[in-house]
């Protein structure tokens, strides 16, 4: 296992300088590690303690190899067998409580002798030089890359490296990817509830959400409606009353019928004016109010208008008159 190349063994260029620890997954991947976090059946908050760990760190030999990794042109697959053992440790992970839970740092095979293969996007074609790890030999390979040997990691985690990987190949059409172990793997990830959602009392939910309800708007309108329909349904009465055929009979003779009375009247009792009242927007029809007269035409001036809008209590000023000339 020592002859295998190493990640401190990759450059794009004859130079080899110290290699420098680069993150597997960075602590602003939230998605990635909070998933990770609970399907490798760690505690809530660890990962965050993990970050700056072996585990989780790659060692890099140049700037340009830095960002081939950080922009996933170049990543580290598992193993068949890696892979097959970490869907087995998450789908047990999955449906228990974090007390049953296993932990992915205590599965004996998943260590760091695993093997990984070099896995290369097709946008990058650069050569890559590889240095032996016990000669010091250095190779150039070619695109498309067909003679890449194996690798083996210095301190990386299957499990992490895994997550690196998964989101390389979420980079090609949707058709090749879909159906990877290594997109099964990030699909089991996704789907667990981490942090787990506490269970709150029913008395807690009552405090929390009943005093946050806004108020209904319908209530509002409704109240609203109800206050405005006390003036116009007193508009109906009036309305009627004036345009009342007796009364509109009534208006000739009547002393009642001088526009200086009616203009007082309407100062002292707003009710009783003489001025046409303004029908409501939806009024309701009756018969009374169909067996009134028509409104004047604009050639038969203020006359009409006062002789079919009189008060009701001008009929009953012209029979007591009619009754005091017969006496």
């Amino acid at each position: 296992m020592s002859m295998l190349y190493t990640e401190a063994c990759i450059s794009f260029s004859l130079s080899f300088p110290n290699a420098s620890a680069e993150h597997l997954v960075e602590p602003n991947d939230l998605l990635d590690f909070r998933s990770h976090e609970g399907a490798a059946g760690m505690n809530i908050g660890e990962m965050l303690e993990t970050m700056d760990q072996p585990i989780n760190l790659l060692h890099l030999t140049s700037e340009l190899v830095i960002e081939a990794f950080a922009f996933s042109d170049l990543a580290f697959r598992p193993a068949p067998n890696a892979i097959a053992l970490l869907q087995e440790l998450y789908e047990h992970n999955v449906k228990r409580p974090i007390s049953e839970r296993r932990r992915f740092d205590e599965v004996p095979e998943l260590q760091q002798n695993c093997e990984y293969t070099l896995q290369i996007l097709p946008e990058l074609q650069r050569d890559i030089f590889l240095k032996h790890p016990v000669t010091g030999a250095v190779t150039i390979h070619q695109h498309p890359y067909g003679d890449m040997p194996r690798f083996r990691l210095l301190t990386a985690h299957p499990s992490l490296v895994s997550v690196a990987s998964a989101r390389q190949i979420t980079q090609l059409p949707s058709g090749i990817w879909r159906y990877d172990p290594l997109a099964i793997l990030a699909r089991l990830r996704q789907n667990i509830v981490w942090p787990p959602r506490q269970q709150a009392t029913s008395a807690t939910k009552k405090i929390i959400h009943c005093p946050t309800t806004p108020p209904s708007r319908k209530r509002k309108v409704h109240h609203q409606a109800l206050d405005s329909s006390l003036p116009l349904k007193r508009a109906r009465k009036t309305s009627i009353a004036t345009n009342h055929p007796y009364a509109a009979k009534a208006s000739s003779s009547s002393p009642i019928s001088s526009p200086e009375l009616r203009t007082n009247r309407k100062r002292k009792t707003d009710s009783w004016s003489d001025a046409p009242v303004t029908p409501p927007a939806r009024r309701v029809r009756t018969r009374l109010a169909r067996a009134t007269q028509p409104p004047p035409v604009a050639g038969k001036a203020t006359a009409q208008l006062a002789r079919t809008c009189r008060p009701v209590r001008g009929a009953k000023t012209q029979a007591v008159a009619r009754m005091a000339g017969v006496v």
